[in-house]
């Protein structure tokens, strides 16, 4: 979706450039994606070394938040020394924490922007566990 968006403004700024007869070079390809500052090849090693500093989180949670945050996945936790500094449980290894900082950080809104546009979790929430999200996510935003 990222890189849709980036072609999309490439072509809208070069739409602007032509009527004010000027010429952007583009440069969004030669900008990794937020969290994603890092050589391929070193995806392994990369991954390895976020689950040595989150050892109380399961290796699947690990490898999930990896693949969604990229090196933005240890700024989440950055404090967090066991699950208990990780706030609610709210199913399938997401926590508060995680979910705050979607909030701050992704605008996340709601339930559905989280589990479907966010982490793609949709598919694995219960009802009861989306009800649980969207009143976690309600009192966050509320406060």
């Amino acid at each position: 979706k990222i890189t849709t968006y980036r072609k999309l403004a490439e072509a809208a700024l070069e739409k602007i450039d032509g009527a004010l007869d000027r010429m952007t070079n583009e440069w969004t390809c030669r900008i990794p994606l937020p969290g994603g500052d890092f050589p391929v090849r070193d995806v392994a090693k990369q991954r390895a070394t976020l689950q040595a500093k989150l050892p109380f989180l399961d290796a699947k949670v690990v490898h999930r938040l990896f693949r969604q945050y990229g090196t933005q996945a240890e700024s989440i936790f950055e404090s967090a020394t066991s699950l208990d500094h990780c706030g609610a449980n709210l199913g399938h290894g997401v926590t508060g924490r995680e979910v705050d900082w979607a909030i701050e950080n992704e605008w996340v809104c709601t339930a559905d922007d989280f589990l479907w546009r966010r982490s793609k979790l949709g598919l694995h929430f219960s009802p009861d566990e989306v009800a649980n999200l969207e009143d976690y996510i309600a009192g966050k935003l509320a406060a």
